[in-house]
């Protein structure tokens, strides 16, 4: 089933991404990312157990090779805590608050 949503505003941006949904498979948004859009991709892959693999592209970085690489790992490092701190949820109901702990108030980002 395809669903495609209104525009949802980020928390930090007053660009509005699109958000497409093709239910129990696939998720892909507009995200506003690092000074241009990206694209994110969840994909939802069922596996034989019953558990479900979830993998995340995104995709669209623009600058130079160091912008990129920055860009890069950022991305990499901030939708891996939100992948730990949703499997640690869903499975054990444990709520490890990882995205406001990794940007406490009062700490310069460094």
């Amino acid at each position: 089933m395809l669903t495609r949503s209104k525009p949802l505003a980020h928390a930090r941006s007053h660009h509005a991404p699109e958000l497409l949904v093709l239910l129990y498979e696939r998720i892909v948004i507009e995200w506003p990312g690092y000074g241009s859009p990206t694209t994110v991709e969840w994909e939802f892959a069922p596996q034989k157990d019953g558990t479900t693999f979830v993998s995340i592209t995104e995709s669209g970085f623009t600058g130079g090779d160091d912008e990129l690489l920055k860009q890069v790992a950022a991305s990499t490092q901030g939708f891996t805590l939100v992948l730990a701190g949703l499997k640690a949820l869903l499975e054990h109901n444990v709520r490890l608050n990882l995205v406001a702990d990794r940007f406490p108030k009062g700490l310069a980002e460094r």
